[in-house]
């Protein structure tokens, strides 16, 4: 059976920056992600876990490439995962589904129109990329609760029923993993990853 070849970090960042640039918008966001998933899975490492800081960044470098093709904030994910299945990509293109709302069980899923299947994190760089997606403001590095707060204020009036349960439903869900981690790092991510007030002055409060 042939060995899967993984992107490396370096063509993952290239990947990224074929589509957009990577100081603005979600280029800025996907960097950000990419560097705190490494953070956090540098601290498990420390702490004895087996995890993979490179896979997570790398991950984190392009659980957003659906952004390409649409900023629908579920279809995106998809459209990620579907690329980097094309390109022959499986692992990382898990990163793409499994940060989608906090990760999604099969009947989640299913209430969105993707397949019956469970897409909520495994491993550890997936769970990292999850956390470092629900702290990351473009470029800007903020506590949960304020960059879920944000989400659901944007997404409260164009989401369909089911959607927004979802979103309603995603800080628990990074909750929880960020407790996964934390028992093991023993102290608190946001702390690890310099998290602010999401309206400090010089953060960006935009769409």
């Amino acid at each position: 059976m042939a060995t899967q070849t993984i992107l490396t970090e370096d063509e993952a960042r290239d990947l990224l920056a074929r589509h957009v640039p990577l100081d603005e918008t979600w280029g800025a966001h996907s960097v950000t992600v990419a560097r705190l998933a490494g953070r956090i899975a540098d601290a498990l490492a420390a702490a004895g876990v087996d995890v993979d800081p490179v896979l997570a960044r790398t991950g984190g470098l392009l659980h957003d490439l659906g952004r390409n093709v649409t900023h629908d904030g579920i279809l995106h994910c998809w459209e990620g995962y579907q690329t980097l299945l094309a390109r022959g990509q499986p692992l990382l293109a898990r990163f793409c589904v499994v940060h989608s709302s906090g990760g999604m069980d099969a009947e989640e899923a299913a209430s969105v129109g993707w397949p019956h299947t469970d897409y909520r994190p495994r491993t550890w760089e997936e769970k990292v990329v999850t956390i470092a997606d629900g702290l990351a403001h473009y470029g800007d590095v903020v506590f949960l609760a304020d960059r879920c707060a944000s989400v659901r204020e944007r997404y409260r009036e164009r989401s369909s029923a089911a959607r927004y349960t979802l979103i309603l439903r995603t800080e628990k869900k990074i909750r929880a993993l960020m407790a996964e981690v934390e028992a093991l790092i023993g102290q608190p991510v946001e702390q690890l990853c310099g998290a602010k007030r999401l309206h400090d002055e010089g953060l960006r409060t935009e769409d």
